[in-house]
């Protein structure tokens, strides 16, 4: 997998990665009140536009989950 790096904006930090059939990236600034992260993923298949429809439904759930993960590890034990 290689690795690009690079900041466009207010980023403090931002990272893409990319491999033959994936690609995402995270990007953090930080704010008054704590840090904001963003992050992205995303398949680079052939035909991957028709199944679009199908897999949409399906990624709200797991991103949600993906960010409730990083939430719990950076609030550390007892939040």
């Amino acid at each position: 997998m290689s690795t690009a790096a690079g900041t466009q904006g207010r980023a403090d930090l931002a990272r893409l990665m990319r491999s033959r059939f994936v690609v995402g990236g995270m990007a953090a600034v930080a704010e008054r009140d704590g840090t904001r992260i963003a992050f992205f993923g995303g398949l680079r298949l052939p035909g991957i536009r028709l199944a679009e429809p199908v897999l949409r439904p399906l990624m709200a759930p797991l991103g949600a989950r993906a960010l409730g993960r990083l939430t719990d590890q950076l609030e550390g034990p007892g939040g």
